[in-house]
């Protein structure tokens, strides 16, 4: 069941602007701590939900779902302008926003490079202020599933019953939990988002978004970018694309900040950087680092070690450090592409020779 709007802030969102709007920027691949060099990409701005817009200007109401909850901050900005804070209890407990004139993504949902983007502070973890325990989670509820999504990537988990206070802040909708027992949410770095899109004849549309594929944004190294493709949205159709609300959740407790909502079209294709040739000695450990460029399209890198037992994924993300134990001459394949499978992948292929 929803939660009620108490007190709520409206904020107005800008109409879309047109497609002829371009915003010029270098994106900055941010994975697993590493930071990648600029790629040469424009992306056209095609609608902007929210860009720090004043509350008597506006027409999008705040309020939490759940424990969560939605405000206006103005002591952290984004390109100088105010931002939403929004309080996160977990993957049910969390912020919404809606729209009194319904956002209409339907030119976007058969354009594969068409992406909802958010400008977004992750939660900084704290320790818990009393010995009550962590925020509460989900109360008693039936369990929820994890949808796939159409476009190959995950969908959201599925949402049960409403649940029951637990001990910390109250718990809100229930997912998954036994009866009875209290499912404590242990801070932890942000690792998904939870995103529901509501459309005007209220169908929600849920797709989870893994934070390993955010980018640095212009506005500070805190800063991510979190790109979600609109085709990738598990349901969303053309004749059905008038969104009125949506609902933002993190799977970990906290307070993260959205300075910016907008869609926008980048056709940068993926391309990934060459990989010398080298030698090293047998067991001995090496940090191999890639650079791909995408645009704004969140980038999987996936190595495989040794191209004469075929190609797959041996190990995945930016830099890893590998070792090699039998000497001998290596063929290692590296791998770059869209986790939501929407643009073709780039690949790029190197020697390594294992001396004794």
């Amino acid at each position: 069941m929803w939660r009620s709007i108490q007190n709520p802030v409206s904020i107005r969102h800008k109409r879309p602007a047109s497609l002829g709007i371009i915003a010029a920027f270098a994106a900055t691949t941010f994975i697993s701590g590493i930071w990648a060099p600029p790629a040469d990409a424009q992306a056209v701005i095609g609608a902007v939900i929210y860009s720090g817009d004043k509350a008597q200007d506006s027409m999008i109401t705040l309020a939490g779902w759940g424990s969560g909850s939605a405000t206006e901050d103005e002591h952290v900005t984004y390109d100088g302008a105010e931002v939403l804070k929004m309080v996160t209890h977990g993957l049910y407990q969390g912020a919404r926003l809606v729209f009194a004139t319904p956002i209409d993504l339907g030119p976007y949902v058969v354009d594969k490079n068409s992406y909802v983007q958010f400008a977004l502070i992750p939660p900084v973890i704290a320790p818990p202020s009393s010995s009550s325990g962590y925020p509460g989670g989900s109360g008693s509820g039936s369990p929820g599933s994890l949808g796939s999504g159409s476009s190959g990537y995950p969908g959201a988990s599925g949402s049960g019953s409403p649940g029951s206070s637990g001990s910390g802040y109250p718990g809100g909708s229930g997912s998954g939990v036994t009866p009875g027992k209290l499912k404590m949410q242990k801070p932890h770095a942000l690792e998904n988002l939870r995103m529901v899109f509501v459309t005007a004849s209220g169908k929600t549309l849920e797709i989870l978004v893994p934070m390993m594929y955010a980018t640095a944004g212009k506005a500070g190294v805190q800063w991510r970018l979190v790109s979600v493709p609109v085709g990738a949205i598990p349901g969303l159709k053309a004749s059905e694309s008038m969104i009125k609300e949506l609902r933002i959740f993190g799977d970990t407790p906290g307070t993260m900040y959205i300075g910016k909502i907008s869609v926008v079209t980048d056709p940068s294709p993926i391309t990934v950087e060459p990989i010398e040739d080298s030698t090293i000695q047998a067991n001995q450990k090496k940090n191999f680092v890639a650079t791909a460029h995408g645009g704004v399209t969140p980038l999987k890198y996936s190595w495989d070690w040794d191209a004469r037992d075929g190609i797959q994924e041996d190990s995945t993300g930016r830099s890893i450090v590998h070792p090699f134990h039998k000497e001998g001459d290596y063929t290692v394949t590296l791998t770059v592409s869209d986790p939501y499978g929407l643009k073709a992948p780039a690949v790029t292929k190197f020697n390594l020779h294992v001396a004794p």
